[in-house]
């Protein structure tokens, strides 16, 4: 490493690069994430039924509360109402009830799986039918 400890020193070529190509670049990516992220939640979260609309307005409400504007539409609402604070809770309770299930279905699947493995009674491990 001989030499190499002062690339990211200020006025360097990497440090030239870094602020004026590389972060320009991803904050273009990630813009164009967002929206691609957008048009694809609107494919997905359809209003046709209750469950989907419960998860569009769960969706709106997240990605409406991660950005500054969410506070600034709702700084008149007491501390516990902002959508920064209902965002946050959205995603700390019922995604994780629901990532928890996941995993328990998936511990689940694992272990029949693994049971029927040990037990022989799955051989396409092996290369059968």
């Amino acid at each position: 490493m001989a030499g190499g400890e002062h690339y990211r020193d200020t006025g360097t070529a990497f440090d030239w690069i870094f602020n004026w190509v590389y972060t320009p670049l991803s904050s273009t990516m990630f813009a164009i994430l967002a929206f691609f992220v957008a048009s694809a939640s609107y494919r997905a979260f359809r209003a046709r039924n209750f469950e989907a609309s419960l998860l569009l307005i769960a969706a709106f409400l997240v990605m409406l509360g991660r950005v500054p504007i969410g506070d600034a539409l709702t700084g008149f609402l007491p501390e516990g109402f902002r959508l920064s604070q209902v965002a946050t809770w959205i995603m700390n309770v019922p995604n994780t009830a629901g990532q928890r299930a996941i995993l328990i279905g998936i511990s689940l699947g694992i272990v029949s799986t693994s049971l029927r493995i040990i037990l022989g009674i799955e051989r396409s491990h092996l290369g059968g039918e």
